[in-house]
């Protein structure tokens, strides 16, 4: 990822372009189009990126004003000093990429007890519950990029090669115990039963018995690799599929074939005109 250019990402989300943006403020920079704080949005339990937001503009203006203890409290901002954990939610809508990153970020935050133990702990710990891409069947994830490491080193070691393990049910949750993370790599989650990932998705596997050096070249290894990187692996589909029914769901039809048409045509000019600049509107053209 190209973080200079956020810009050019046409894939990430308002708030987290503008995350983008403020971590290149933060660290001395000038992101495209010139340094802008925007006003801060409204704060919610659930919505945790308001408050990285947040406290990311209190930290940078904190000797521009008096703080109550309260308010000069900025945790948010003292992890995504660490490249690690910055790239870890900049990235974390790339499918591909997935299964490193959720694993990068325990590790890094295995080391986060140096700075402080507590919090360290604590998102340690929460995060360990959420590893549902770091399995045995997600990791196969990974195998899209070039560089992933849990590709075989060499031919002949594979998931192929280790027979299917086990039966075709759901994945289970991974449970990493916490002396142990530092020593894991994505390979060691590579097992037979990789192989349902790409038998559930329909793709192709025969390049996993060729040498993987030669991945690249095989056609039917590129036909999966489009597919996997178009997998959304993030829940902002199924949170913009709800806000979608609600605002329009007996609003201008009682027909239910008449609705289903109604939010077709919606989703398909929202993806076609993001947003309402001139520059968007001159360069969009409808398919």
């Amino acid at each position: 990822m190209d973080s200079s250019s956020p810009s050019e990402r046409e894939d990430l989300r308002d708030d987290y372009r503008e995350l983008v943006k403020l971590v290149i403020i933060f660290l001395g920079g000038a992101p495209p189009g010139g340094i802008r704080f925007l006003a801060p949005g409204a704060m919610h339990q659930a919505r945790w990126m308001s408050k990285v937001l947040y406290s990311f503009k209190i930290w940078m203006f904190r000797g521009q004003f008096r703080l109550t203890k309260r308010g000069a409290w900025t945790p948010a901002v003292v992890p995504l000093r660490r490249p690690s954990l910055r790239k870890g939610r900049i990235e974390a809508s790339f499918s591909v990429q997935a299964p490193r990153l959720d694993l990068e970020l325990i590790k890094a935050l295995g080391t986060y007890d140096k700075i402080d133990p507590e919090i360290g702990d604590v998102a340690l710990s929460k995060l360990s519950s959420h590893l549902w891409y770091v399995s045995e069947e997600l990791v196969g994830l990974s195998f899209s990029t070039p560089t992933c490491p849990a590709r075989p080193k060499r031919h002949g070691y594979g998931p192929t090669t280790r027979g299917i393990d086990g039966e075709d049910t759901a994945p289970k949750r991974v449970t990493l115990p916490k002396k142990s993370v530092r020593d894991l790599h994505l390979e060691d989650f590579v097992s037979g039963r990789t192989l349902h990932f790409f038998r559930k998705l329909h793709l192709d596997e025969a390049f996993l018995d060729l040498p993987p050096d030669s991945w690249q070249m095989d056609e039917g290894f590129q036909r999966s690799s489009q597919i996997v990187r178009n997998l959304a692996v993030v829940n902002d589909h199924a949170e913009r599929g709800v806000a979608l029914i609600q605002e329009f769901n007996g609003s201008l039809t009682k027909d239910e074939e008449q609705l289903q048409f109604l939010l077709q045509v919606v989703a398909d000019h929202r993806k076609a005109f993001p947003d309402p600049r001139k520059r968007t509107l001159a360069h969009t053209r409808p398919q």
